[in-house]
């Protein structure tokens, strides 16, 4: 979640840790607190729901942008847990009694989990284009060594020591591997994929921690006020008299990010226009390849997730900017309220569009987890000791 640009435009209801002289909430404030703990409990549901997919269904964990997923529902997870109750607190009561400490500590859990989102988006968004960009170097090997486990496993069950037949099959995959790529590239031409899994897990510990380090100076005392905003519930950091830090930041999280979705999804439904044009490409491999992989319903469903989530903060982000640069609050009751919690709101989107769009998901709540099924051996016996 953004932090707040108005300096003294802001009001002076934002101003103050404690804003009520009254503990009695009135209706319309208890009508606001239930709406913000269904927002939380929505999230909440839904991204433990996105989790214990990717936990349960072995099948989600050979996709790479699963991982980036994972990530974002982590970070939506925390905002429901760690930030959305304070708020419901705030809203039923009247006021924030937990001091300007847990103020300003809620402030910087909710930037830096905002950025955390931001850039797990750009991430995703350099994932298509990879797969795009290089379909036939996109996570080869590691599909082909996914594919050899599934048969060794329907073919021979749980994983044991290997045996002759074991050994047999390894060496047929290894001379796959070698035939699956151009003869004078063999196994490092298979070895230079563009995009695996442990890359994009390294990525997003990249991202949390960078995400934590840029967003600290506040939670240190380079900027000590935080402001509770009574209209809207939530304790937000007030960088209004830092613009060298402020800017900083904001080139840091949303410069590389923005540049980086729009030029990819541009060239990602570039390409789709090019390959549904019937424009002649030289390389049949790669334009085999390529339509193979435009097919895949993960672009257009990542491309709504990133649509989503700026979606749900535009109206934020312009209220916010027309308040900074004119001098009056806009005072229309619920204005402030309504698009802060739109904003909040994305985390929960994401699973509705998850579940429209991945067949994966759609299927993981099915999944009998067959990895914890001990596979039945048969019955000894003369019959079966020959060989």
């Amino acid at each position: 979640m953004p932090a707040r640009l108005g300096g003294a435009g802001a009001g002076s209801a934002a101003a103050d840790v404690s804003v009520a002289d009254s503990p009695l909430a009135s209706l319309e404030s208890l009508t606001q607190a239930a709406v913000i703990a269904v927002v939380g409990i929505a999230i909440v549901i839904s991204n433990l729901l996105i989790i214990a997919a990717f936990l349960n269904f072995k099948g989600l964990a050979h996709e790479v942008i699963n991982y980036y997923l994972l990530s974002l529902a982590v970070a939506d997870l925390l905002c429901g847990l760690l930030v959305v109750p304070l708020s419901v607190h705030a809203a039923a009561v009247g006021r924030w009694v937990f001091g300007g400490l847990v103020c300003r500590l809620t402030g910087y859990i909710e930037v830096t989990l905002w950025s955390v989102s931001v850039y797990t988006f750009m991430w995703i968004s350099v994932d298509r284009y990879l797969a795009v960009r290089k379909p036939l170097r996109y996570e080869t090997v590691s599909l082909t060594v996914a594919i050899f486990f599934i048969l060794l496993y329907l073919e021979y069950g749980p994983p044991r020591l290997l045996d002759r037949r074991s050994c047999l099959l390894l060496t047929s995959l290894h001379e796959v591997v070698f035939l699956s790529f151009e003869p004078d590239a063999g196994l490092t031409h298979a070895l230079r994929q563009v995009q695996t899994r442990t890359r994009s897990q390294c990525w997003m510990v990249f991202t949390w921690i960078s995400a934590a380090m840029l967003c600290c100076p506040p939670l240190l005392g380079y900027k000590k006020e935080a402001n509770y905003d009574a209209r809207t519930f939530i304790c937000m950091l007030d960088w209004a008299s830092t613009y060298a830090y402020t800017a900083t930041l904001g080139i840091l999280v949303l410069g590389p990010s923005l540049i980086s979705i729009v030029y990819n999804y541009y060239y990602i439904f570039a390409m789709r226009r090019k390959l549904n044009s019937g424009a002649p490409m030289h390389d049949k491999e790669y334009a085999t390849a390529l339509a193979e992989n435009l097919a895949n319903p993960s672009h257009c469903m990542s491309f709504l997730l990133v649509a989503a989530f700026w979606l749900s903060w535009i109206p934020y982000f312009a209220l916010q900017i027309y308040e900074y640069f004119t001098a009056p609050v806009v005072k229309v009751p619920m204005l402030h309220f309504g698009v802060v919690w739109l904003g909040i709101l994305n985390s929960f989107w994401k699973i509705v569009i998850l579940i429209t769009f991945s067949p994966q998901f759609r299927l993981a709540p099915l999944d009998p987890v067959p990895y914890v099924l001990p596979r039945q051996e048969p019955p000894t016996g003369g019959a079966h000791r020959h060989g």
